[in-house]
Parts: C-alpha cells; sequence; structure tokens
C-alpha cells in the first residue's frame, strides 16, 4: 500500500519556469541488474547500458527547491548555465517525511524541448 501511495498513484503534473545553475557530463556507464533469490540455475547478472549525457542543476522561480534533470548529449547545446527553462515535474513523497520533484520534461524558452 506505501509502495502504491508513493510511486503509483496519480499525481499532477505541475508547470514552472526555471533557471539552469550547473550541467555536468555524466559519461556512459554500465548498471548491473542482480536477479534477485536463491540461484538454482545458471543466472549471471544482466548489464544495463546507460547513456552518456548531462545532468542539469534547476533552481525553479518562486520555490527554495533545486530539481535534477537528465539531458543527451545532442540535446544539452541548447542548455547552458544561467538559460531560462520551462519544465514539467511531480511531487512525490510521504508527507511530513520525505518528498522529491521529478522532472519530466525541460524545455528551453526558445521553444527546444527535451
Amino acid at each position: 500500500m506505501l509502495i502504491w501511495f508513493v510511486f503509483l498513484r496519480t499525481v499532477p503534473v505541475l508547470h514552472a519556469k526555471a533557471t539552469v545553475t550547473s550541467k555536468v557530463f555524466t559519461p556512459e556507464t554500465i548498471y548491473w541488474q542482480f536477479q534477485p533469490g536463491e540461484r538454482h540455475g545458471f543466472r549471471t547478472p544482466t548489464a544495463i547500458p546507460i547513456a552518456e549525457g548531462y545532468k542539469l542543476s534547476l533552481e525553479i522561480d518562486g520555490m527554495h527547491e533545486s530539481a535534477d534533470a537528465g539531458v543527451s548529449v545532442l540535446d544539452a547545446d541548447t542548455f547552458q548555465v544561467g538559460t531560462r527553462v520551462s519544465i514539467e515535474y511531480c511531487k512525490r513523497g510521504v508527507p511530513l517525511l520525505w518528498k522529491r520533484l521529478y522532472v519530466l520534461k525541460v524545455s528551453s524558452i526558445e521553444g527546444k524541448s527535451v
């Protein structure tokens, strides 16, 4: 029930303007997914490649919160430090215990969206 409330229930999508405060390159990596439970058979970990990209830190207007968003290498030229962007995000969490902003879409005020 708690997992449904935190991660699966429908929440409203919110819109805001923000400013890019930092842009950090993240290289290509591999995430290794291990199968849970006992290993009675020959099961090896699954390699999941993660593409290179950039992590943008965003300062949201009118809020004392920041959020992070990932963009591809091709779209990263659009976003520089100080660039004004429009974002779509949602808030998830448990009231009074934990909360997090999930950025769903980042678009430059000039019009390109990611």
